[in-house]
């Protein structure tokens, strides 16, 4: 039996078979035509789906109803789930002044579907000691139903440290012996 099986969503075809995560499930409308294009009554076949959640595949099962007009061959189809693109808040201040101690930057994640959870898990430049400019890169997120935003990049830094916020204790030395100041 010739038949064409189309994945369509609200009476259209599904462009690419593709959706977004948004934490519902996804279920595309199966049209199921013989070989002459004559739409099969969804009476002949039963539809399941499976992995239709959660970003990635998603399948749609497609199995004959016995003692019909039509015996419609067992077929699944595969559509994707693509993860939700979420934001990124990063943690204040952007600057730190120089205190020998190591200093970090971070981000919140945002867009959630709740009650979802998603923390940024890894970084680059994002913890530093010295004096300087660096820009920290968010790299990896903790739940596969989310994707970075394109924009991932924070510019912070340490500035020097001023000396009249300096605690500093001052030794006059010459030739490697302590020099009395008066």
């Amino acid at each position: 039996a010739d038949q064409d099986v189309t994945l369509t969503e609200g009476g259209s075809e599904v462009d690419d078979e593709t959706y977004t995560y948004d934490g519902t499930e996804k279920k595309p409308t199966v049209v199921v035509k013989d070989k002459d294009g004559n739409i099969i009554p969804d009476t002949e076949y039963e539809v399941t789906y499976d992995d239709n959640t959660e970003a990635g595949t998603g399948k749609v099962i497609i199995k004959d109803v016995p003692g019909g007009n039509y015996v419609v061959e067992d077929n699944e189809i595969e559509f994707k789930i693509n993860p939700k693109e979420v934001g990124l808040t990063w943690s204040t201040p952007a600057s730190f002044e120089y205190d020998a101690n190591s200093h970090t930057v971070t981000a919140t994640v945002t867009g959630l579907i709740s009650p979802d959870v998603c923390t940024v898990t890894t970084y680059t430049n994002n913890e530093k000691t010295e004096v300087g400019d660096y820009t920290a890169t968010a790299t990896g997120l903790s739940n596969t139903n989310y994707k970075l935003p394109a924009s991932v990049t924070y510019v912070w830094e340490i500035t020097t440290q001023t000396a009249e916020t300096a605690d500093q204790d001052v030794t006059l030395t010459e030739g490697g012996s302590e020099v009395d100041d008066e």
